[in-house]
Parts: C-alpha cells; structure tokens; sequence
C-alpha cells in the first residue's frame, strides 16, 4: 500500500512539475511582444443615459506605467467632436483614487524641459481640457468652441518613472450624443477607436436608461471584434466585458429606446428609424456570425479533442494497470507457487510495480534456493570474520559449534556487517549430484557464475565484497554476470506471463503532444486559451505515463499470480503459520525463499519465530534443522545474545548485493477569463447558428452572445495616451 501510494505521489508531483515547464515554455515562446510603455490594467465605464439623450459617464480606469527612460507627468484621453454624434464634453472632474486625491482644473500645458524644475509643486495634480491643433493643445471652453475636431482631456500626476498601478476615476459628460426618431431614440458610443494605441486588458461597462425604458423598449448591440460578453439586467440596464483591447482595437455600443421616455433631446430626424437600425444591425451581426463559425467550430473541436485526450490517456491507464493487476477475490496458498524463485521476483515486481527492486529480490531468492538445495551455504558476515574456522567443512553442527567456540570469530561473524559469506559446497561441482539437486535455469545460472567466481578467486570461500571487487577488472566475469541476468530474463520471458501493455497511453500522449502544437498555432492571440487548452492534457499524460503498466499479464500469467498473491496473504498473515507442522522443514526452507522474492524475508522472519518457538532455541537449531535453510538464517543470531543482529536483514537481502508574460498588458487571470468566455462565444455559435431567415440572431436584445464585428465609429471615437 505504501508503495502504491508513493507511485501515486511521484507520479503527480511529475505531473505538477511538467506543467509547470510547459506553461513556462509556452509564455516564453508566445508571440506577445515587448510589454508597452502605457497600458490600462483595466476601465470601468458607468454610463447613464440621460432623457434628453445625453451620456453620464464615469471611467474607472487602473494604469500600467513602465520604465521609458524618463519620468512620466501626464496622461490624457481624446474624444472626436462631431455635430451628428457629441457636440460638447462637460462635467469634468478627475480623482487619483490611488493617492486620494480630486484633481483642479488648470490650464493646458505640454510637459518640457521650462516646466520640470517645477512640475510637482505648480502643474500636478490637475486637469484640463484643450482643443487638439497638430502638436499644440489650445483651451477648450464647450459654449464657445465649434463642435468638431478633437479634444484632449487630460490630467498632470506628480513625476514619476514607474508604477504597477495607478487608479484614477474620470467623469464627464457626452452632449448631443442620441438622435430622436418618430418610434425610438438612438445613439452609437464609441469609448475606443481605431486610434487607440493604449491596450486594455480587460473593459467593463454598466449602460443604464432613462425611467419607464426597460428590456422590452430598449435594444442595444455591442461591436467589438475580440473576446467580449453581454448581458441586462432585470431593470433593462445593459452590462459588458471586453477582453484584450489592444492597440487598433475599436468597442462601440449601439442603442436604441422608446423615444416617449425622452425629453429634450437636442437632434430630431422625421420618420420611423427602429425597424432600420434593427435590420441594419442584423445584418452586420449575420455577417459576422457567419465568419467566425469556422473559428468557432474549431475552438469547440479542440475543446472536445482536449476531453477525448484526456479520457483516453486514462482509460488507456487504467486498462493498462488493470491488465497488469492481480485477479480479485484471491484465496490463501499454502504451497510455493509453480515457479522458480526468479520468476516468483519478477511476476511479483508486475503486480507491484517495483522494477527498481525486481532484480535484487530474483537474485537473493534464488541464492537463497541454492542455499535450501544445498548447493552452497550462506554466512552471515564477511570472508575474513571466520579466519581459523574451517567454514568449508560439510558439516553445519561442527562448524557452528567451532564458530561459537571462538568468541572472536562469532563477534565478527554476527556484529553489524552488512556483508555476505558465500561457500560453494563441493558436491555441486559433481556432475550427478547437481542434477540431483533439481536446480532451475536461473538456479543453474547463478551457480554457474558463482562457481566461475570460485575459480577466478582460486576459493570456495568468498563474500560479496570480494565478489563486487573481482568484477570491476575482470571482462569475462563481467560477461558471465550479463550472460547470468540473461538467462534469469528469458527463465521469466519462457513462462509466458507477460505482454506488451501500456501502447495505448502511449499513442494517446503522441496524440496529446501534436494536439498542444497544434493550439500553439490556432491560437497564437490567446495565451489564456493556449493554456486553458494545453495544460490540462499536459498534466494528465504526464501523470498517466508515470502511472501507466508497461508490461501487463497474460493468461497463464493471471492464473499464476493468483498463486503468488495467495502465498504472499498467507505468508502475511502468521498467525495461520500454525497449520504447519514445525518439522515441515523443507516447505519452511521454501517459504524463506519465496518470501526474499517477494521482498518480505525480515518480516516472515521475525513472526516466524514468534509462531514457532523452538527457531529461538539454539540447541533445537543443532539438533533438529541443522541441515536446512532456517539453520543458517537463525542460528547465527544466537553465536551472541540477543535478538535482532543485523545478520538477518543481512541473510534476506544482502544475498543480491551485486544487485511567465502573460501578455502584453493583462494579467494571466484576466487572460484566462477571456479564454473562457471564447469557449463560451464558441458554443454558442456551434449549438445556435444563424439560418437563412435569422434565426439565432440577438435581436438588440444584449444577452449572450457577446459582440461582433462590423462596427466603428460612434461618439468619443477615445483614444489614450501619456507624455
């Protein structure tokens, strides 16, 4: 379980860790240019419209300035004057909301070396309104100067090089704006024009109406070719989002109301204009709608694409860990499984997923096999604790009574090394009792290595250390322990237990990989939607390789791990070892054995004893086990008193010791908010696309849908900018 779990961790925090590379990899390689020197964080608008047609507008607006080289002093926007659309702007104030402080007018001034030395103590903090000549900014007085050309209102701050952010709220008012018809009232206002060079990120606006107009006697259509959402509120009162406005970008607003809620209104023309103005507006939105459908349709195919990546990468996972997994409803096995050690280990690290520890575990059961056939023998320690003990004698009784008789030797022997003795017995160097010993092919191979080692060493007698050391400049010894690992894989491959899995996840992560190249292309405008798009899948197929089975079972391979499952429960619960009879010696041998293979050899060990009480008895050991396995995996705890040397982990294991810019001028939240209300704009062109007779059109009703194109123009015609 703990295993499980820490392959669950390991393979989020990848995940985490890949889509953090890749969303850095895709801010980094974006096309969002250089960071302007100017831009709006955000602009609110609150928009009134009065009866007599005239707009009341606030501007809440939060300005970006960067490091240009010198300091900035001033900040301005310029509307267009025009006798059909705004004819005067009155009503000015202005408040630095960061500062807290309301702003006085004063007279147009232009930011130059004569006014530096005292700019902060005599122009900041106020504003002025000026008509626009070329280079040169004249007073504008409303009453006075003729309604055309363009005016400049603008606001002096105190110098600065920098700023994060600096709020600023901005009222005014736009006269002779609405035209009265014989059925409705009508104006189109345009907060940013064309000439806008200041980007927003993100520009909100609230339109309310005169008294008695509601969503019934009211209509109202948004043009803006980006991101954008539209809604009304209950009281008819008209809400929208502009996402992204850079630099070029035009949003205007067109509306329409009952023109008997009107009083005043300056500019009168004869006859019905609704009927046109709502066909008109059709038109341009049908239009629109109609190009942008094959955009739409593949943002919504890339969406859905996204979702079958990403239940492909899991289902493709889940097949392939269920196909690697363990049948259910598995029953204790009291008999070793019908396979070598090697093949126990191996089969074991399928169903666990621990190929990191396969290896060493195939490699201390199958020692620990040869041991149990009497192969070779097994000493805890190294080679050099037994000097003046003969441990090559035949014999285990005389050998443990000579090393217990040496209190030298025993201390050594079972103090804390991690060490391994191993002797070769001479009688499996004899033809006919080798085949006596019934050894599998991995058993023969690792005997066969070892006995090359003897002979290399001119000894029988030698620990792992020695071994280890013997193969750094030995080629031959080297080639026979690759030809050794050899013959353990392919002992496992001739069973049959196993397949190829995993394909599936892997075709599904190729498929994911084009898949975010191919957003990277579609959507070089929208980071928001790179990311929205990419990231998820991202980190699903990372997660997904990292949990995905490689290898799967077969079969054969499932009816045996039904046998290993079973030994490995039984063997985890002692308390049923009690079934056995203790001088089952043999089938306790094997149980060691099997238990090393699947990596539970120090467990076993330790309850075995607690079920078995006679294995803490030395002279018990001498008299009655003295020619099995258990005898060299207990005995040598008790040369020194105490349970619990090291000796044990030593004998179980030690065996196989060869063993981010965002944008130009947004945040990412605000990024992401536009990516979203693009799948949003996108869903609803797919499921509601225009017919031939109109259908799927707003109708001026501003709700959903967002704008469109087709527009430009209006009264303002706003552009900003700073000095």
């Amino acid at each position: 379980m703990k295993h499980q779990t820490a392959i669950w961790v390991k393979a989020i925090i990848a995940g985490i860790a890949a889509t953090l590379v890749c969303a850095f990899a895709i801010v980094m390689f974006s096309p969002h240019g250089d960071s302007p020197d100017l831009s709006y964080r955000s602009a609110d608008y609150r928009v009134k419209v009065l009866a007599n047609g005239d707009l009341k507008i606030t501007e809440h607006i939060d300005v970006k300035l960067n490091d240009r080289g010198k300091p900035w002093r001033q900040l301005y926007q310029r509307y267009k004057l025009d006798l059909s659309q705004l004819t005067a702007i009155t009503d000015i104030s202005v408040r630095n909301t960061t500062s807290g402080v309301t702003y006085t007018q004063t007279d147009p001034v232009i930011p130059g070396s004569d006014t530096n030395g005292m700019w902060d103590s005599t122009y900041a903090n106020h504003w002025y309104i000026a008509r626009v000549y070329g280079d040169d900014l004249e007073s504008y007085d409303a009453s006075e100067t003729p309604s055309w050309g363009t005016v400049e209102l603008g606001w002096n701050i105190p110098a600065i090089s920098e700023a994060d952010s600096l709020g600023f709220d901005i009222s005014m008012t736009f006269q002779g704006v609405s035209t009265a018809y014989d059925d409705v009232a009508a104006f189109q206002w345009e907060p940013v024009g064309t000439t806008n060079q200041v980007p927003i990120g993100k520009l909100t606006g609230t339109v309310t109406f005169p008294k008695g107009v509601t969503a019934k006697n009211s209509w109202a259509w948004l043009h803006y070719e980006g991101t954008s959402t539209t809604s009304r509120d209950a009281d008819g009162s008209l809400k929208f989002t502009a996402y992204n406005v850079k630099s070029g970008d035009y949003l205007d607003l067109v509306s329409m109301f009952d023109v008997s809620k009107t009083s005043g209104v300056a500019r009168h023309e004869t006859g019905e204009y609704k009927d046109i103005l709502m066909a008109h507006e059709n038109k341009l939105e049908q239009a629109w709608k109609e190009s942008q459908r094959v955009k739409a349709r593949t943002l919504v195919a890339e969406v859905t694409i996204a979702i079958a990546l990403v239940a492909w990468l899991i289902i493709s996972t889940v097949f392939s860990r269920r196909k690697a997994a363990c049948p259910k409803d598995v029953v204790y096995r009291h008999d070793p499984p019908d396979m070598s050690p090697n093949n126990a280990a191996q089969l074991n690290g399928v169903l666990d997923d621990a190929d990191e520890q396969t290896n060493a575990r195939a490699l201390s059961a199958t020692m620990l096999s040869l041991a149990s056939k009497h192969a070779i023998r097994i000493l805890p320690g190294s080679s050099e604790a037994y000097n003046g003990v003969n441990i090559a004698n035949a014999d285990p009784h005389a050998l443990s009574a000579a090393i217990a008789a040496s209190p030298v030797v025993q201390g050594m022997a079972s103090g804390t090394s991690d060490d391994v003795t191993i002797v070769i017995e001479p009688a499996s160097d004899l033809p006919g009792t080798r085949a006596q010993m019934n050894l599998c092919d991995s058993e023969d191979a690792l005997l066969d290595f070892l006995q090359t080692v003897g002979h290399h060493l001119n000894s029988r007698v030698f620990d792992m250390s020695r071994l280890r050391e013997s193969i750094g400049d030995w080629k031959s010894g080297a080639r026979k322990q690759e030809s050794m690992i050899d013959r353990f894989d392919g002992e496992f491959a001739a069973l049959g237990a196993t397949t190829s899995n995993g394909r599936g996840t892997i075709a599904a992560a190729v498929c994911s990989v084009l898949y975010g190249l191919a957003c990277m292309a579609l959507f070089t405008d929208n980071l928001a939607m790179q990311l929205a798009l990419i990231l998820p899948v991202a980190f699903c197929m990372i997660v997904c390789l990292n949990l995905k089975r490689s290898v799967g079972l077969s079969d054969t391979g499932r009816a045996l791990a039904v046998q290993v499952e079973g030994l490995k429960q039984y063997l985890n619960d002692f308390s049923d070892f009690k079934d056995r009879g203790v001088l089952d010696l043999v089938l306790w041998d094997r149980y060691l054995v099997y238990a090393a293979a699947f990596g539970m050899s120090e467990q076993v060990m330790r309850q075995l004893v607690k079920v078995v009480p006679e294995l803490s008895d030395p002279a018990w050991l001498d008299d009655n086990a003295s020619d099995s396995l258990l005898y060299w995996m207990y005995r040598p705890m008790y040369w020194n008193t105490g349970f619990g040397s090291t000796s044990a982990g030593a004998l179980g294991g030690a065996a196989a010791g060869a063993s981010f810019i965002p944008s130009s001028f947004a945040d990412l939240g605000t990024q992401l908010d536009a990516g979203f209300a693009q799948v949003q704009d996108a869903v609803e062109t797919v499921l509601h696309p225009v017919d031939s007779s109109g259908g799927g059109l707003s109708g001026g009703s501003f709700s959903g849908g967002g704008g469109f194109g087709g527009g430009g123009g209006g009264a303002g015609g706003g552009s900003f900018g700073g000095r």
